[in-house]
């Protein structure tokens, strides 16, 4: 063990709780890169707040031409406006009459303070489904994946009830960003969703009282090379649950000595390395555009769509064109 188990034995261990076994183990997080549109606000200018007045009060609500009638003014100005309002995500036109309808988000904040949404530039961040302790994580910046040898948690646990299902975390977006309460979520589409390893610390004790076992664990943070004592990660200790489903007679012979190294993980030379939607000029000259003919999609083969680009660690890159949905498409590429 390294020192960091070995001091939090120290702190565990009691003439009632005896130590029996500890070391790492890996297993799987899902990591998804999330693009989000935001906004902030600003105060609506007057052709705004009557174009939004308008679609608020009036019922049924009015059309762009009829907003140019009472306001007397050429309609080119309000159709200005309310393109200006729809491409921000503030008010949306109704496909079967024209009639305009005001976002839910821009009610609210138009109605606190006549303000609407301003668009910024958006942002990538990291969607960290953890499924051993239940939680998502949101970061600025991705987690590495770590490398403990072939020693996996799910080879000491029942797997039978384990369930590959998407977690929702579109509330845990908006909370990521709602500790600022001038940014506002618009959107977001996934880019990429991976797994990846993470590490955990094992301490296994027996209860001599109860004649029972007890699984101390910690998820082993990204910065565990500048951690110089137990206490920095104390507070982060949690009690293993569910223990029906481990397998302590394995857990208690396992042999965690054998890798004391802790690394990141490579990546593999014929995963993506990154992928492009559109033409990157850097790579103009480098693509090899696939032909139709192995294109199996019905859809590849209907003009239209978006360019997808696909750069491989080993040098190959890839052109796909057509392509209908792209978010869709570059799951593929990406999936375990």
């Amino acid at each position: 063990m390294d020192f960091l188990l070995e001091q939090l034995r120290e702190k565990f261990e009691s003439p009632d709780l005896l130590f029996v076994n500890g070391g790492y183990l890996r297993y799987q997080v899902r990591q998804t890169t999330v693009q989000v549109a935001i906004s902030k606000t600003r105060t609506a200018d007057i052709f705004e707040e009557f174009v939004l007045k308008s679609a608020l009060d009036l019922s049924p609500s009015p059309t762009t031409d009829e907003i140019a009638d009472m306001l007397g003014i050429d309609p080119m100005l309000v159709r200005q406006t309310i393109d200006k309002l729809t491409s921000s995500k503030n008010l949306n036109i109704n496909s079967d009459d024209s009639t305009l309808k005001v976002e839910p988000l821009t009610q609210k904040i138009f109605a606190e303070k006549l303000s609407i949404l301003y668009p910024q530039n958006p942002k990538n961040i990291y969607v960290i489904e953890d499924f051993l302790s239940e939680n998502i994580l949101i970061t600025k910046k991705p987690l590495s994946s770590i490398f403990l040898g072939s020693d996996e948690l799910d080879n000491f646990c029942d797997q039978s009830n384990n369930s590959d299902e998407r977690e929702n975390f579109q509330s845990s977006i908006q909370d990521f960003f709602g500790e600022d309460e001038q940014i506002f979520v618009t959107g977001f589409q996934e880019i990429e969703s991976k797994k990846i390893y993470r590490a955990i610390g094992l301490l296994i004790f027996k209860d001599l009282n109860c004649h029972q076992h007890l699984i101390k664990y910690f998820i082993l943070p990204d910065n565990y090379s500048q951690i110089k004592d137990s206490t920095e990660i104390e507070n982060d200790i949690k009690n293993l649950k569910n223990l029906d489903k481990i397998d302590i007679n394995s857990l208690l012979s396992h042999d965690f000595n054998h890798h004391d190294e802790i690394e990141v993980d490579e990546p593999s030379l014929n995963e993506p390395i990154r992928v492009y939607i559109g033409l990157p000029r850097h790579l103009a000259n480098k693509i090899l555009w696939v032909d139709r003919r192995y294109r199996t999609n019905p859809l590849s083969h209907i003009p239209g769509g978006s360019d997808v680009v696909v750069e491989y660690h080993n040098g190959q890159v890839l052109g796909y064109d057509w392509i209908k949905k792209p978010w869709v498409y570059i799951r593929t590429f990406l999936q375990d």
